[in-house]
């Protein structure tokens, strides 16, 4: 595999395990109701995957 093809395949991970994890904590801060521990893990990952995209 030349290196501009892992470079693809890298980004299509970053880009699926950042899709799945976003989903499924909006859907967490969506139906859970307000000071759940849930909730706020959710918000905290959600602020790690904003922070990892804008380094």
């Amino acid at each position: 595999m030349s290196s501009d093809e892992l470079k693809k395949i890298r980004l299509k991970v970053q880009i699926g395990v950042t899709a799945v994890l976003g989903l499924f904590c909006m859907a967490v801060i969506f139906l859970k109701p307000g000071d759940d521990e849930l909730v706020k893990w959710a918000i905290g990952i959600l602020g790690i995957i904003v922070g990892y995209w804008l380094k």
